[in-house]
């Protein structure tokens, strides 16, 4: 060591610092190995990888990166001087670790992510493999329910089938039969046991319990003297054998229409 030279490891760093700025890279690489000598220190290894790097000494570069990154586990630049010189080497596995390392202590560098990106491509199209594309959400639609109130309120009504015949295959006599209020001369149908316990509507008054049993009595009280009366004549427009219909009074004036089982 000639006089005028540095004497500390700092004073040997920063001269490397100046030579490298000036673009003098081996000198700088000397420079750095003073400073290493006097005192190994993250920063000196680092810098002398930087060199290295720049004369295409990517071995070297590594090796020294490696001792850095010993020293401090988190010096960031350490990683990607690293996984330059793993790239150069063709370690491209080896590189994408050293920019993954390098994200982990600064997640928003865009051009870490960019390297880290370009070193995994490189590796899949090696090995032959298809590289994964990005995720994006995709929205899922559901099929709406339909509910019971978007159905029409009024469903069309089938034909009527009485006794569980069919409608074309039921005669007019026995559609008319069906309809009527009773079965035959003299007998009513018994209300359901349902409507029983409902009471009865005559216009807007409303029948008790006792009135409704003394309606029933005398409607069969009255059917069984229209029983006994005489059959009507047939009208017009009847034939003979045809059933026939008369109309008789009932309870409040209201005409109840009676079928006739004997034919006109």
């Amino acid at each position: 060591m000639t006089s005028g030279e540095p004497t500390d490891a700092e004073l040997w760093k920063d001269r490397g610092n100046k030579a490298f700025a000036a673009k003098k890279y081996a000198q700088a690489k000397k420079d750095y190995t003073q400073s290493i000598a006097l005192q190994p220190t993250c920063l000196a290894y680092a810098n002398r990888a930087m060199a290295e790097l720049k004369l295409d000494e990517f071995s070297a570069a590594e090796s020294d990166c490696t001792a850095a990154i010993a020293l401090d586990p988190c010096y960031v630049k350490a990683y990607l001087r690293r996984a330059t010189a793993a790239k150069e080497l063709g370690k491209l596995l080896e590189a994408a670790e050293d920019y993954e390392n390098a994200l982990r202590l600064e997640p928003t560098s865009k051009s870490t992510l960019a390297h880290r990106q370009a070193c995994m491509d490189q590796v899949l199209l090696q090995e032959g493999l298809q590289g994964y594309s990005p995720r994006v959400a995709i929205p899922i639609h559901q099929k709406p329910k339909q509910k019971q109130d978007s159905l029409p309120s009024s469903m069309p009504e089938g034909p009527h089938i009485p006794n569980g015949t069919a409608a074309h295959h039921s005669s007019p006599a026995s559609r008319m039969s069906s309809e009527a209020p009773g079965k035959g001369v003299g007998q009513q149908q018994a209300p359901h046991a349902s409507q029983q316990d409902k009471p009865e509507t005559r216009g807007n008054h409303t029948l008790s319990a006792e009135q409704q049993q003394k309606l029933h009595a005398s409607q069969q009280g009255k059917a069984g003297l229209r029983s006994s009366s005489t059959p009507p004549k047939p009208f017009a427009g009847m034939h003979a054998g045809m059933p026939c219909y008369s109309l008789h009074q009932s309870y409040a004036d209201h005409p109840i229409l009676v079928y006739n089982p004997n034919p006109c």
